[in-house]
């Protein structure tokens, strides 16, 4: 399903910036502090298409230069921005509303290796496994 931060589709604007996709708005958090460094990597991540890039590129580049304080409000800033996202793109916001009440969605971060993979989602190689085996038998 299309419900990833990572995914493009579902642009919105967040404090008056457009983003394209939820995880540049929430690596934008992290460059927060208004210096001019910080401004420029929030342009770059605004017109950022892809989320995995900006994860990979401009965050990774830039871990020394994120702010000091991006572990104690990541989470509420997570928050803020899906809220937006949700706010700001009627398709994102119907997608969701489609599920029923009492789904759970949980990220698939089996393949991920970086430090926050099972904060962010869980892993399951047996249930990854067996849902490409499924895809492969439906094409």
């Amino acid at each position: 399903m299309s419900l990833g931060n990572m995914v493009s589709g579902y642009g919105f604007e967040l404090d008056g910036v457009h983003f394209n996709n939820s995880e540049c708005a929430y690596i934008a958090g992290a460059f927060s502090s208004a210096s001019p460094l910080h401004v420029a990597l929030q342009r770059q991540l605004a017109g950022c298409d892809n989320g995995f890039m900006a994860k990979k590129g401009i965050r990774k580049a830039h871990e020394a230069d994120m702010r000091a304080d991006w572990q104690q409000f990541n989470v509420a800033w997570m928050v803020y921005v899906v809220w937006h996202k949700c706010i700001g793109n009627e398709a994102f916001a119907r997608l969701l509303l489609s599920y029923p009440d009492d789904a759970v969605i949980i990220e698939d971060s089996t393949f991920q290796h970086g430090p926050t993979a099972t904060f962010w989602g869980t892993r399951n190689a047996e249930l990854r496994i067996r849902q490409m085996s499924l895809r492969k038998s439906l094409r």
